[in-house]
């Protein structure tokens, strides 16, 4: 099948995301005659061969849906080997690789896949990722796997030391980006220089140490790399409540505000006058203008006996997410003696 190339129906050796939740998906590689179970009964190859991609599929006990492939749904659910990039890092290095189509890419570890994915739809149909595993039988496997998803044109794996001997020599001066997420990083920085294009080009890397990151920046500073900087990408929680700041005492009640015109008409937009319950009273929020035209929302209260409610949206102190830093730089334009 086409990884890029969206259909209507599953076909047999189609690759189908088996989607439970958000928490619990799968793929499945569509045989006749073969059956995946799942917790909700089984998935019989044979029934789901000729149906739509998208489409709900009832079990014995409950249903699952039946989607097409992409690189987001393949992060999340493909046969990990290593561990994995996620989407909010993937996204942002696609970004500043500035990849687009026909772009040549050089990246070291393959690993389980998923960044080399979403490589090979940026820079598709015409680009090509050039893409090294140390381990041998993860190459293998990487291999294998593109080959199935129609990707084998668009990229090469190879099983080879990035550090100790780079990529083949028919890529030097190639790529336009070079990708690294290695252990040691700054041991091939010489050879990410030899496969980047003369007329310059783009660096990434991902470690999870900083320590690995101060290397590699001095590493790169040496080697004649401009603009380096480091991010952490984190997803950012927030909620949203509701506080209640109480009212100063000026001497006069609600009423006599409002028909005096110092109270604003605007304020309801922002949020809402509440009498104050004692201490220990149940929380609960009423409006003392509900609606025009009800004299017993127009209570002649003081604003002491009142707080000003209005929404607002909090971030959680500690945020959790993917431990790792990204660090990009540029190559400036070298003539061909450097």
């Amino acid at each position: 099948m086409g990884f890029f190339e969206h259909k209507e129906t599953i076909e047999e050796n189609d690759t189908v995301i088996v989607y439970i939740s958000n928490d619990d998906l799968f793929p499945i590689i569509a045989k006749s005659g073969d059956v995946k179970q799942t917790k909700f009964g089984a998935v019989k190859h044979n029934e789901i061969i000729g149906k739509k991609f998208g489409c709900r599929y009832d079990c014995a006990r409950g249903y699952v849906y039946l989607l097409f492939p992409n690189p987001e749904i393949w992060t999340l659910s493909l046969p990990h080997r290593t561990q994995i990039l996620y989407t909010p890092d993937i996204s942002r290095i696609i970004f500043e690789l500035g990849l687009s189509n026909g772009k040549v890419v050089c990246e070291s570890g393959t690993g389980s896949g998923s960044l080399s994915h979403a490589i090979a739809r940026g820079i598709y149909p015409n680009g090509h990722l050039h893409t090294v595993e140390f381990h041998e039988e993860r190459s293998k496997k990487a291999r294998v796997e593109f080959e199935h998803h129609g990707l084998s044109k668009n990229i090469t794996v190879y099983h080879r030391d990035v550090c100790e001997q780079g990529w083949p020599t028919e890529v030097d001066h190639k790529a336009d980006a070079v990708f690294l997420d290695i252990p040691a990083p700054y041991k091939a920085i010489e050879h990410v220089k030899r496969a980047l294009k003369l007329e310059g080009g783009e660096f990434c890397n991902f470690s999870p140490c900083i320590e690995q990151v101060q290397e590699t920046c001095e590493k790169l500073r040496e080697g004649g790399f401009t603009n380096i900087k480091t991010i952490e990408c984190i997803n950012s929680q927030t909620t949203v409540k509701s506080s209640h700041f109480p009212m100063p005492d000026f001497g006069v009640d609600y009423s006599e505000l409002e028909e005096a015109g110092i109270m604003p008409k605007d304020c309801e937009k922002i949020g809402k006058y509440v009498k104050r319950l004692e201490k220990g009273s149940r929380p609960k929020t009423q409006n003392l203008k509900e609606e025009a035209g009800q004299e017993e929302a127009k209570e002649d209260l003081k604003l002491t006996e009142c707080n000003f409610v209005v929404k607002s949206a909090l971030a959680k102190r500690s945020q959790y997410g993917h431990t790792g830093y990204l660090t990009f730089a540029r190559l400036p334009p070298r003539d061909n003696t450097l």
